[in-house]
């Protein structure tokens, strides 16, 4: 799984800051213990001292000499003693030893078996943090998502009611989320406004992230308007939302439908969605149009290549976002 360049470093300088305040509070408690045991101040400039000398008698070539063996006994003795002061105040052997917050790590990082997993908990976390900041993840969840919002009568003779067809709708979402894995398929949410796509991709979202994957969501109109603006020089230069769209673990668009509609987004939609595709990377793609409103704003092409390889998630009813608002009610359905 990839993670990207912003969650990454936010997670290193987060471990780092652990291990620099872990450290500064260890000195703090040992230079606040000497200034007040004289004693225990002088044993541990005396190891100092003592330490230095047999580390220089060793790399002379003179390990053998007379001075060794009284060096190191000599060191020893200071270790005891300063462990028995440490005791007699009630404090343990390593009471300035640097109280780490990962024990794997010792916050670095990394262990013998590559990235430790406390920097993988905070890549997530930061990953959920930043789409949290500009969507509300933390509202959109499977357990908020309330199926009383549908009505239980069918709209046609012979089908099926809106809460049941969501409460389908609702079970295939959970499901890809709890089985995501990088082989999974594409989804195609589609149906009416006001729904509960929004919400569904974004509770997919908050449960793929959680699982260490890098999860990439945006509107259509910000994502195609960003792709547009650093394409044409007016954004920074060091901005690359095409490069992030494509690589990213999970790609997430929303509201496919509601942007302007020009030949660079509906070019840039196709690439989208073909690189995508070759490099077996999954997509979700929410949109309030029906098979012929996609035909009518995107090519015939693109929406053959949607149909034929995304997995259709249909959702009915009647606009549940509205029927909430004008009952003040807030169900983060969107």
């Amino acid at each position: 799984m990839s993670y990207s360049a912003d969650a990454y470093n936010a997670a290193m300088n987060e471990v780092s800051r652990r291990r620099r305040e872990a450290e500064q509070q260890a000195n703090l408690r040992r230079d606040t213990y000497c200034a007040a045991h004289p004693e225990y101040a002088r044993l541990e400039r005396e190891l100092s001292r003592t330490g230095i000398m047999l580390v220089r008698s060793i790399f002379s070539g003179s390990e053998q000499a007379p001075d060794i063996a009284p060096l190191r006994d000599r060191n020893l003795d200071i270790q005891q003693r300063m462990v028995e002061l440490l005791a007699e105040d009630g404090l343990p052997a390593d009471a300035f030893s640097p109280q780490y917050t990962c024990p794997l790590c010792s916050d670095t990082g990394a262990t013998e078996k590559g990235m430790c997993e406390c920097v993988h908990k905070l890549i997530r976390q930061s990953s959920y943090d930043r789409l949290n900041a500009t969507a509300p993840l933390s509202r959109c969840t499977f357990e908020s998502f309330s199926l009383e919002h549908y009505s239980d009568q069918p709209e046609k003779p012979g089908t099926p009611s809106p809460r049941r067809s969501m409460t389908k709708a609702l079970d295939t979402c959970r499901r890809y989320a709890e089985g995501f894995s990088l082989s999974s398929p594409s989804l195609l949410l589609h149906g009416g406004v006001g729904l509960g796509k929004t919400h569904l991709s974004l509770a997919i979202a908050g449960v793929v992230i959680q699982k260490g994957f890098n999860v990439m969501y945006g509107s259509a109109h910000t994502i195609f308007g960003r792709i547009e603006k650093e394409k044409f020089g007016k954004a920074p230069a060091e901005e690359d939302t095409l490069e992030l769209v494509n690589a990213c673990d999970l790609l997430i668009i929303d509201d496919l439908g509601v942007e302007f509609i020009t030949s660079f987004t509906v070019s840039a939609l196709y690439d989208i969605v073909n690189t995508r595709q070759l490099a077996s990377r999954p997509t979700i793609i929410s949109t309030n149009l029906y098979l012929s409103g996609l035909e009518e704003r995107y090519s015939e092409r693109l929406v053959s290549r949607i149909l034929g390889s995304y997995v259709s998630v249909p959702f009915y009813g009647k606009d549940v976002r509205t029927a909430l608002r004008h009952s003040n009610l807030s169900g983060g359905i969107k």
